[in-house]
């Protein structure tokens, strides 16, 4: 995956999380010293039901990407 790939990625997790009402959201770039990723979504929730559920819906956005 490129890095333009990657960045379209994380921008769609972002707007899927702000639909779910994710606060705090933010996107951190990696380092290019990193292998694993080239970013990292960060974002915080109101409770714990709603942390599930936004890691359901990021799980889900990767699995229509095949990732």
């Amino acid at each position: 995956m490129t890095i333009e790939e990657s960045k379209k990625l994380a921008d769609d997790i972002v707007k899927a999380l702000e639909d779910r009402k994710a606060k705090n959201i933010e996107i951190i770039q990696s380092p290019k010293l990193e292998a694993v990723t080239d970013f990292f979504v960060v974002c915080s929730g109101t409770s714990s039901t709603h942390l599930r559920g936004i890691a359901d819906l990021v799980e889900e956005k990767l699995e229509e990407k095949g990732i």
